[in-house]
């Protein structure tokens, strides 16, 4: 829904914001060329820069599952595809100050995955984290940090590796010559590798000293390693072809392009966390961000009339007792009673119950 909802308002406001005449360097002037220019129009550009700009928004609503009211997330996500990313954008790519200036942001790193991921840490910091993430003791200190039990974790790693294989062969396909080749694949080995470790000390952080409940990891991959690529520009630029000027620190550019990637991090950074922080406060005293009760039953079952999306994935089991195997087909029963839930009493102490059992 954020993609349907920002290719709506992207088409409407953003796009101009973004690619308009520049204003000042701050600012496209808005326009109806896609309405009323429409064969002269550049709908390659159009396209390429909806699909930045969608994936922007998406990322804060991998932060904020499983609790957001679903208005509220239609809201914000307008808010981000109409303002926040094509102003931003446009100081990068319009034409804007900062380009002027000398900043690169090829793919954006600082543009999308930053903004995305500053706009995901206010969100998930005002909305506060599931029920049942962290406990505390009677004088409200947290205590422990708890995961849920969720999906398949063979299968996720699967997934991380198959995408990062896929890089290799996706990437790969720029190079000219071997020796380009052998350039991308150490890039696409020792990036993936980087960013990793970034990813694990980020979300330490939010986790045990920031006490910000992300489901799904995206403040840890997007702020921080746009924030690591950004820099990594400053640093190590050598003036290939896509950045032909840019020469960073380690490459007899001196501080002047690292500063400027800096400053760039510094200024877009204050912009998306006061226009989303201004944004979520709203939402949060007029309709509200968070669920009620709905967050215990399920958002599937409440909003979409399911047990869980997960309904599909019940296996048989399997049962070892020393060199003998005994296979057990899972027993006939309702997605609610198979499924453990987490509930909470006043005390603030945590059960597990088989939802068949409680009544909400």
């Amino acid at each position: 829904m954020d993609f349907c909802i920002g290719t709506v308002v992207f088409i409407l406001i953003g796009f101009g914001l973004l690619f308009g005449e520049d204003a000042v360097g701050l600012i496209g002037k808005p326009g109806f060329d896609i309405f009323t220019n429409y064969q002269n129009f550049d709908w390659s550009n159009f396209v390429f820069n909806l699909v930045f700009c969608a994936t922007t928004a998406t990322i804060v609503s991998g932060a904020m599952a499983e609790r957001t009211k679903f208005l509220s997330y239609c809201i914000y996500s307008a808010m981000i595809s109409a303002v926040v990313y094509p102003i931003e954008a446009h100081w990068i790519w319009g034409g804007g100050w900062l380009s002027q200036l000398g900043f690169h942001d090829f793919a954006g790193s600082c543009a999308i995955h930053m903004v995305g991921g500053i706009s995901a840490l206010i969100g998930a910091k005002l909305l506060g984290p599931r029920i049942g993430k962290f406990d505390k003791d009677k004088s409200g200190k947290i205590v422990k940090v708890n995961a849920f039990p969720g999906h398949n974790l063979p299968i996720g790693c699967l997934g991380v590796f198959i995408l990062w294989l896929g890089w290799y062969g996706f990437n790969g396909a720029a190079a000219k010559n071997g020796t380009q080749l052998a350039t991308i694949f150490a890039t696409t080995t020792v990036a993936p590798a980087l960013a990793t470790c970034t990813v694990m000390i980020f979300t330490w952080l939010l986790d045990y000293k920031l006490h910000i409940d992300d489901p799904v990891g995206a403040v840890a991959v997007h702020f921080g390693n746009g924030l690591l690529g950004t820099i990594c520009v400053g640093l190590f630029a050598c003036g290939t072809d896509t950045m032909p000027k840019a020469q960073g620190l380690f490459y007899g550019g001196g501080f002047k392009l690292l500063g400027t990637q800096l400053l760039g991090l510094l200024c877009i950074g204050v912009w998306t966390a006061v226009l989303m922080t201004i944004t979520f406060v709203v939402v949060k005293h007029t309709v509200g961000l968070r669920v009620a009760e709905e967050e215990i039953t399920g958002l599937d079952k409440l909003e979409h009339g399911l047990e869980s999306a997960y309904a599909g994935f019940a296996l048989k089991t399997e049962t070892y007792t020393g060199a003998t195997t005994t296979t057990v087909s899972a027993p006939e029963l309702s997605v609610t009673e198979a499924v453990p839930t987490v509930a909470v009493n006043g005390e603030g102490k945590i059960f597990i119950y088989n939802l068949s059992l409680i009544h909400i």
